[in-house]
């Protein structure tokens, strides 16, 4: 089971990866910054593996290994978010609204789009 972001299958540089999508996120207009946990349902999982497996067969080990059951080891998880967290801070986002103390998900009021011509930041997968 991973204890660390080195042990994930992306490997240890996962504070350059979320600075980079998070100054990406605020050059495209984006108001708010924040992480959430990937779940691999069962029937999900073997078909994410089974992808992996066959385009990037040399990381299906990592990927096995980080995700053992549905979810993210926890103290990974609080890690990424810490991380996200500090990435937040110096791109001068607002505060995560998801986070916010009594806050439930589903309860966040949605900010008006931006003026202008509509762009989708789009992420290599």
């Amino acid at each position: 089971m991973p204890k660390t972001a080195q042990d994930m299958p992306w490997g240890g540089n996962w504070r350059l990866a979320i600075e980079i999508v998070a100054a990406a996120a605020k050059e495209h207009g984006t108001t708010t910054f924040g992480t959430s946990m990937l779940q691999l349902a069962p029937f999900v999982q073997e078909q994410d593996l089974g992808l992996v497996d066959v385009a990037f067969p040399a990381l299906l080990p990592r990927y096995e290994r980080a995700y053992p059951a549905t979810n993210a080891p926890r103290d990974y998880l609080v890690g990424l978010e810490a991380e996200a967290g500090q990435a937040r801070i110096r791109q001068g986002f607002e505060e995560d609204v998801m986070r916010r103390p009594g806050k439930r998900a589903g309860a966040v009021t949605m900010a008006a789009p931006p003026e202008g011509p509509e762009r989708q930041l789009v992420l290599p997968l």
